[in-house]
């Protein structure tokens, strides 16, 4: 993914900044269920 120059800019951007941000609409307060969640996310298929 890197080995593009445009995606290796956009890549070292997002590295770079302070916080991300995430629209995934998991609501639980459940550590079981969101820990997975943030470590590699439930299923891609609203990507």
């Amino acid at each position: 993914m890197c080995s593009i120059d445009s995606n290796a800019s956009a890549m070292k951007t997002i590295d770079s900044g302070l916080f991300a941000l995430c629209l995934d609409s998991l609501d639980s307060s459940d550590p079981q269920t969101l820990i997975p969640n943030l470590l590699y996310g439930d299923n891609a298929s609203n990507r």
